[in-house]
C-alpha cells in the first residue's frame, strides 16, 4: 500500500507507521516527487510504500523530512 501526500517541498521525506500512534516502527522513504503548478505555486506530490502489512490490521502513520 503507498501514502500520497502533496506539500509545497521538494525535499525528500520519511514516513514513519505501525499499529499505534505509540508503535511507528517502520519505515518507508519517499520513492520520488514529482513537481507540478497550481495556478502561481509549485506544489510536489511525494509517495512512499507501506511493506509487509498485515490484512484486517489498522495502521497509523505520520510523515516528515528527512
Amino acid at each position: 500500500m503507498a501514502v500520497i501526500w502533496t506539500t509545497f517541498d521538494y525535499d525528500k521525506m520519511t514516513v514513519k507507521y505501525g499499529t499505534s500512534t505509540s508503535n511507528l516502527r517502520f519505515t518507508a522513504t519517499d520513492e520520488g516527487v514529482k513537481r507540478w503548478q497550481s495556478g502561481t505555486s509549485v506544489r510536489c506530490t511525494h509517495r512512499a510504500a507501506m511493506r509487509n502489512l498485515q490484512p484486517s490490521t489498522t495502521y497509523c502513520f505520520v510523515y516528515f523530512f528527512l
